[in-house]
């Protein structure tokens, strides 16, 4: 009804020369942009951050991710509730000296995952704010190497998260988008490794950006 009175409308505006839509090559509507992409799903309230910047970090991997990641984000949402949908995933280094090649490999557990209800806390509790600025919290929690059941979730690696320098800051970071591509349906996991040389013991951190939506 509401995309039959739409079209109506859109016919009719036409019809009255008031203007003319541009089509695509699929006869498509092509509209403008006018706001950043993320900005309406921000401001409805629906996008998170999860952080433990400040809690003690963990050293990379120099194996394949396997069933055990070393970060995940556990979605506590009910059966047939709300999805997590991954949109950038990160990690900082806390301490020690990077080594060459720095890699984040990101995977969503199979099926459903044992229950959590708790956040990773050790040196300093995880953090989670709403990127609109207010107080709303998001059904997750940030988690440590936490063991998946079912079968190992095949892993892909960031576009935009490889680094080839070494890094003995602390705060040095690698970033990459997601952008949708992984999602964790209620009591699923978005899983999080750093793949790395071992470095001078070198501890990262994690950070993910998520939205909560219903899919």
């Amino acid at each position: 009804m509401l995309l039959d009175g739409t079209v109506r409308a859109v016919a009719e505006t036409i019809g009255k020369g008031i203007r003319s839509l541009t089509l695509g090559l699929y006869g498509e509507v092509v509209a403008s942009q006018l706001l950043p992409p993320y900005a309406k799903l921000v401001a409805s309230g629906q996008v998170f951050i999860l952080e433990a910047l400040s809690s003690t970090g963990k050293a990379p991997v120099q194996a394949a991710p396997v069933a055990s990641p070393e970060w995940g984000v556990y979605n506590a949402n009910p059966d047939g509730g709300k999805s997590l949908v991954l949109i950038q995933a990160g990690v900082m280094l806390n301490s020690g000296t990077s080594a060459l090649g720095i890699g984040i490999f990101v995977a969503s557990a199979i099926g459903p995952q044992t229950v959590v209800t708790t956040d990773y806390s050790t040196g300093a509790a995880a953090i989670k704010t709403c990127a609109d600025g207010t107080p709303k919290k998001p059904a997750a929690f940030l988690i440590n190497n936490p063991t998946l059941l079912g079968d190992t979730p095949a892993y892909t690696t960031l576009v935009g998260s490889f680094d080839t320098t070494t890094a003995s800051t602390a705060g040095s970071s690698i970033v990459g988008w997601v952008d949708g591509l992984i999602v964790a349906p209620p009591k699923g996991i978005l899983c999080l490794e750093v793949g790395a040389p071992a470095g001078s013991t070198a501890l990262f951190a994690p950070f993910f950006v998520v939205a909560e939506v219903q899919l």
